[in-house]
């Protein structure tokens, strides 16, 4: 009798050890799934704070009204902004700044960071109609010769991340260009915004002449984006800028001083959940051409 009831209570005290595993089990996966909706929950909360920015930004576009655009108006602003508690920074910067590879000709991607004369001839040929290789350059029968799963384009860049399908340009390389090129432009570079690097690329210009630009631009203080700056309210006002004018003819269609495209970066944050939004707009109406969440 007392064997069996040692055995009831062995029995017994098995069950309630599985019966106690399961329910730590249990606990443990209803905690996982808690976190796991309160990051969903953060997660969305994060990307609605971001898109509010997305909204500020837009709000103070409308505030630009003039016939020009430079670093020293309202609409080039970073803002912080606490709300619904998290929080949301948002940047506007000028599209025209940057160098429209669809547009660029062979001199202005050679004076691109990294590009040599092969990759400029590479990239020529990715967006061109026809299938007739430049020199050095790459079509069809490079891409399908080293077992990629595609075809040279042959038409304009859709995308900044088009170009790494490009025959020579590697991540290095395009981390170095991104920051500098676009494609939602219709070509032109704003003289009043666009950096050093992107001035020099531009024929007629040097390394120079493009410092003696951003030096105008600055003002007395030698900072953009404050009230001294000198702005150019017309094309051709950068003549005033000491050896410019010997060059501009050559690239005087190439240039601007009012942007027709802005982008608006938005970060949402919450609770250490962070997503970002990327938008590309037209400046008067609000058109969106590009929205990258993440």
């Amino acid at each position: 009798m007392k064997n069996e009831e040692g055995v009831v209570l062995v029995i017994t005290l098995w069950v309630l050890a599985i019966l106690s595993l399961l329910a730590i089990s249990f606990a443990y996966q209803m905690r996982i799934g808690i976190r796991l909706a309160g990051y969903q929950v953060d997660s969305l909360r994060a990307l609605y704070l971001a898109k509010a920015g997305v909204n500020y930004a837009l709000c103070e576009l409308k505030k630009d009204t003039n016939e020009y655009d430079s670093l020293n108006e309202a609409w080039n602003l970073r803002k912080r902004v606490e709300f619904g508690g998290g929080m949301f920074i948002c940047q506007i910067s000028d599209e025209e700044q940057r160098i429209n590879l669809n547009y660029a000709t062979r001199t202005i991607l050679e004076r691109l960071p990294g590009i040599n004369e092969e990759i400029a001839s590479c990239l020529l040929d990715w967006q061109d109609a026809d299938s007739k290789e430049q020199i050095d350059g790459a079509e069809d029968d490079y891409y399908q010769g080293i077992g990629k799963s595609y075809y040279c384009k042959n038409a304009a860049f859709e995308s900044i991340e088009e170009l790494l399908l490009v025959k020579g340009i590697n991540r290095e390389i395009f981390d170095g260009i991104s920051s500098l090129t676009t494609v939602y432009t219709a070509g032109v570079i704003n003289i009043n915004t666009a950096p050093e690097r992107v001035l020099m690329s531009l024929p007629g210009l040097n390394k120079e002449l493009a410092q003696k630009i951003v030096y105008f631009r600055a003002g007395w203080d030698g900072k953009e984006g404050t009230e001294d700056d000198r702005i150019f309210t017309a094309p051709q006002k950068i003549k005033q800028v000491e050896g410019v004018g010997e060059g501009y003819q050559q690239f005087n269609q190439m240039v601007t001083t009012k942007s027709g495209n802005l982008r608006i970066s938005s970060i949402g944050m919450i609770n250490r959940v962070i997503k970002r939004i990327t938008v590309v707009v037209e400046n008067n109406t609000g058109r969106v051409k590009y929205w990258q969440e993440g």
